[in-house]
């Protein structure tokens, strides 16, 4: 039993009732710790595409899901910077050098 599952199993075991389980999960940082776990093992698809990060965050969720085994799960993800710049892409076209150096 690992540590988590034994935390878990603890603080069920002092409550009078079993409430559900949430699983609640860092997307980005799964996907940067998968990504970095294997950098010096890098997986690639036979096209040489690399796809170290996204085997890495799917055994690191299942591990979870296998030791904690929630009721429910949910994986967060921030949102990326780079979306602003590709929405809008002269969001800086129109600025000032001096604004640009601010911001």
């Amino acid at each position: 039993m690992t540590a988590l599952a034994a935390t878990l199993e603890a603080s069920q075991s002092a409550r009078s009732e079993p409430m559900e389980r949430l699983l609640l999960l860092d997307g980005n940082g799964l996907i940067y710790r998968g990504y970095f776990a294997l950098i010096q093992q890098p997986l690639t698809t036979s096209k040489g595409e690399l796809v170290t990060a996204v085997f890495g965050f799917t055994n690191i969720v299942l591990r979870a899901i296998q030791d904690a085994q929630p009721d429910r799960l949910a994986v967060a993800f921030a949102r990326s910077k780079l979306r602003k710049t590709r929405a809008r892409p002269t969001h800086r076209t129109t600025a000032t050098k001096s604004a640009v150096i601010e911001s």
